[in-house]
């Protein structure tokens, strides 16, 4: 079987799928863009599978860029592909529509993968100030493309109703939003000798809940005093630390390569994820695969991972974020059960499971 994929950016944490996948398929992965300039990760084009960086242009409507790759209709000719994946984006959408459009011509059978839920549209309206129109015609094109498309791969059982919604009869299948373990094995031991450390590990921004994450952390410092440290990674600037007296016990990390992050990571006591709205947050996997506990907000895909460990919360909930925070900064035992917890539920899960798991599910569809 032949499978082409369209990424959206280059991104490092599908690089393992994206290589597995081509052990059992014929697969070709393009990326609309290469999105490389500004992101906090350095990125390298990968060399374990087939991939290519779409040429392209933005076009801007409504004061919004969207990227029209004119290298598409090439590559979907070019490899005949029996299935097309594509990720459903807003950004994208001009090229999306042109994959479906072309799918009758060519025959393959279109899945999307998707990231969305609700809690885009409310997010996109309170703290972008887009235009409500920008919303609905957001929905309007999600389902257009729901109701056109074979399949759809989900992030999360979120996504799954929040597709269920735009389609009632798509075959979903549920994955992919894993990393594979790195080489440094988990901490699942407390050093009761160093401070409690906690890491916002996102950028400084207000979809990421960064204020949030601020006011939970000068809270939390005013009980444990100076027994904690806050460590931030992921921006070129965290800004009003000084505001929310966090200067003394902040520790801002540079640019950091994966093992490097891993091993910080893994010195944590906690990760701390308070986004108002994440399609996932693939740090959280990544925390717990070292072992590291994470408390996520509802509004990430993968607070799914977490909410029966008692570690998810409403977004904008401090309060809960700063309840949640003291218990698992607790006891040495406290501690070391949630570093358990962690790693025992992310252990099974990997890159080349779902790899195989996503090939039949193409090939069981009608």
């Amino acid at each position: 079987m032949r499978v082409t994929v369209f990424h959206n950016m280059i991104a490092p944490y599908r690089h393992d799928l994206f290589a597995q996948l081509s052990k059992y398929a014929q697969s070709r992965v393009y990326y609309y863009t290469d999105k490389t300039k500004d992101r906090f990760w350095s990125v390298a084009r990968p060399n374990s599978y087939w991939s290519a960086v779409l040429p392209n242009f933005n076009v801007y409507l409504l004061g919004r860029p969207f990227t029209f790759s004119f290298g598409l209709t090439s590559a979907l000719f070019g490899s005949r592909p029996d299935y097309t994946v594509t990720t459903l984006t807003r950004a994208n959408a001009l090229s999306i529509l042109l994959i479906i459009m072309l799918r009758n011509v060519l025959g393959y059978k279109v899945v999307l993968w998707v990231g969305e839920r609700d809690t885009r549209f409310s997010a996109d309206e309170r703290l972008v100030r887009l235009p409500r129109v920008v919303s609905q015609l957001s929905r309007r094109f999600y389902a257009y493309c729901a109701r056109r498309a074979s399949g759809a791969i989900c992030y999360s059982p979120a996504t799954v109703a929040w597709v269920r919604r735009l389609s009632e009869s798509l075959p979903v299948i549920v994955g992919g939003q894993v990393c594979d373990p790195p080489a440094i094995p988990p901490r699942l031991v407390v050093d009761e000798s160093i401070p409690r450390r906690v890491i916002f590990a996102a950028s400084a921004t207000a979809r990421k809940g960064y204020k949030d994450a601020l006011t939970a952390f000068a809270r939390v410092k005013t009980v444990l005093g100076g027994e904690i440290e806050f460590h931030f990674v992921g921006d070129r600037e965290f800004p009003e630390l000084g505001n929310f007296a966090l200067e003394q016990s902040a520790i801002v990390h540079p640019y950091l390569g994966r093992d490097e992050f891993f091993e910080l990571l893994r010195s944590m006591d906690v990760l701390v994820l308070p986004s108002v709205h994440d399609p996932w947050g693939n740090v959280v996997h990544e925390a717990m695969l070292v072992g590291t506990p994470a408390i996520v907000s509802t509004g990430c895909g993968a607070a799914g991972l977490v909410e029966d460990m008692g570690l998810a919360f409403e977004p904008g909930d401090v309060d809960r974020l700063v309840e949640i925070l003291l218990s698992c900064l607790g006891s040495k035992q406290k501690r070391e059960d949630l570093r358990g917890a962690a790693v025992a539920r992310t252990c099974d899960q990997g890159h080349g499971r779902f790899a195989r798991a996503l090939v039949d599910y193409l090939q069981g569809l009608a």
